[in-house]
């Protein structure tokens, strides 16, 4: 039984439409996955104006940029802190036609851009609402978040 199983597999390997179609298989997989690096994309910050990156200079980017694998209470604090001070100094600050003050697109470009992943993640974790899905303007949400008992990030979530 054995030897037929075997036969019938060799039978079937040596047809040409098997040997097309697993050699397709093969050149598609090849393509996506080779591709993907490639697609890759990262913007950030840099002497004044955006630089942007694509394909392995980006993920060289990415493998560089470190965030602690704890997320500590002082440094939620910290970064937390950060924001609010930013949106407290009248230098960060541009008002518009309505009398609304709002941080420069600057200051948001060099400052809050690089770590919104980061920030985005406190945001939605102070969000009452975030479970439902609704979207959470971050940088207004942190910045009337009282810090006078600590962040209790973990209390929280």
């Amino acid at each position: 039984m054995l030897k037929l199983i075997r036969y019938e597999i060799k039978k079937n390997l040596k047809k040409k439409s098997t040997i097309i179609v697993t050699g397709l298989v093969f050149l598609i997989f090849l393509i996506t996955f080779i591709s993907t690096p490639f697609q890759e994309q990262v913007a950030y910050y840099s002497k004044n104006e955006i630089v942007k990156k694509r394909g392995l200079e980006a993920i060289k980017i990415i493998k560089n940029y470190k965030l602690p694998k704890l997320l500590s209470e002082t440094f939620i604090y910290h970064e937390i802190k950060k924001i609010q001070d930013l949106s407290r100094d009248q230098r960060n600050l541009v008002t518009d036609q309505t009398g609304l003050s709002e941080l420069k697109s600057e200051v948001i470009q060099k400052l809050i851009l690089p770590k919104f992943e980061l920030l985005t993640l406190l945001a939605d974790n102070y969000h009452v609402n975030a479970i439902k899905g609704e979207r959470v303007d971050t940088i207004k949400k942190l910045l009337s978040l009282s810090l006078d008992q600590g962040p209790r990030f973990y209390q929280i979530r």
